[in-house]
């Protein structure tokens, strides 16, 4: 089962034992029916050159996928949600998602829920009804748990492969030499590494004219644009006054990326403003008490930014929010807001970064554009 076509083969592993990931399914894994992208002339001689890939019907839209399994559309154009339904595969906790031109979403689903650090296995669902629930077969390596996204070959060969973010499952996202790997899934079927990356899980988001770009680190959150074929960093933009949250993810559209974190219940800031006056205004004078207003909004006090002994006014605040708002902050009522960044400048005030849809109708922790998605404004 080819994912790809074209390119060279990736770098070995370095390191890290190979193991099969299965799952139970009514059908058997199939090629993707991408194209090579050299072809035989008539003759016998030489090249005709790379082959398009063709895109499927309504894989110009951005695919979400919600924390309780249901697949919906957003349209960066209207700024507009619209639900396709339930995921058939059942009992199993979502973490990511990719989108292939075939109008596929590849979707990673972990098994010891409620942790959700195991991965069950990778399966495909079709994005225009949510039907089936394929297994993908294929060797791990170095890669259980990790973010995942399609990009092509780069231009002219429109035929792609899919790419994915190492993550350890063992907290939050974090930051160190060589502390990731970025992969691909290649033609027989391993997901390989291509190199080591200084970061520990990320979501990834692949264009159409072949980048690949990751939501990964910390202090602050950031987009990073990773080679493809080296692992190495191309470019890096950092999201001040954002943090990952405990659910997140990325698309590309229109040369721009559109991120999705949590924002919390619609009714928790307004039960802070009326029944913790005092405290969240000392809170929001205080800028180191802004990482512990933004958890506490968006998790009721279960993220790793608001636990433990907080000293300072967060405390007070915290304390605040148990004791009054807690109902109205609570993580069952958490959704996801979307924030838009302009990558390329196309709006022309450099690389604004700015929140269009606050709140969204679900709490959003897989995204994915295929590579037939615009790479410019359309």
């Amino acid at each position: 089962m080819a994912v790809g076509c074209g390119t060279a083969a990736p770098v070995e592993a370095s390191g890290g034992s190979s193991s099969t990931t299965t799952a139970t399914s009514d059908s058997s894994s199939t090629d993707t029916g991408q194209a090579s992208s050299d072809t035989e002339l008539p003759d016998g001689s030489g090249t005709a050159g790379p082959e398009v890939c063709d895109c499927a019907p309504g894989t110009d839209l951005i695919v979400v996928l919600s924390d309780d399994g249901e697949l919906w559309t957003y349209d960066p154009i209207s700024n507009e949600f619209a639900l396709v339904g339930p995921i058939a595969c059942g009992g199993f906790a979502p973490y990511s998602m990719a989108v292939d031109r075939e109008g596929i979403a590849w979707v990673l689903l972990l098994d010891n829920i409620p942790q959700a650090t195991v991965a069950k296995g990778m399966f495909k669902v079709d994005i225009a009804d949510a039907s089936g629930c394929e297994a993908v077969i294929y060797e791990e390596g170095l890669f259980g748990v990790f973010g995942m996204s399609f990009a092509t070959n780069g231009p002219p060969d429109t035929c792609e492969r899919l790419y994915v973010h190492s993550y350890s499952g063992s907290g939050p996202f974090s930051e160190g030499p060589d502390a990731g790997h970025l992969g691909v899934l290649t033609d027989d079927d391993v997901l390989q590494s291509v190199g080591p990356i200084d970061f520990d899980g990320g979501e990834l988001a692949g264009s159409g004219d072949g980048r690949v770009y990751s939501l990964t680190g910390v202090d602050p959150l950031k987009i990073v644009e990773l080679d493809r074929d080296t692992a190495q960093v191309v470019d890096t933009l950092p999201l001040e006054g954002f943090s990952k949250t405990n659910a997140s993810a990325m698309a590309f559209w229109g040369g721009d990326f559109y991120v999705f974190t949590e924002s919390g219940g619609p009714e928790c800031r307004p039960c802070l403003e009326r029944m913790c006056t005092d405290e969240l205004a000392a809170c929001e004078a205080d800028p180191d008490c802004a990482p512990i207003l933004e958890c506490l909004v968006t998790s009721a006090g279960d993220g790793p930014d608001c636990q433990g002994d907080i000293v300072g006014p967060g405390g007070p605040l915290r304390d605040c929010l148990f004791n009054s708002c807690l109902d109205q902050c609570a993580v069952a009522d958490v959704v996801s807001r979307v924030t838009h960044v302009d990558w390329d400048d196309s709006d022309g005030g450099g690389n604004a970064i700015t929140v269009v849809h606050d709140p969204a109708p679900i709490r959003i922790v897989g995204a994915g554009s295929s590579t037939c998605a615009p790479v410019a404004v359309p």
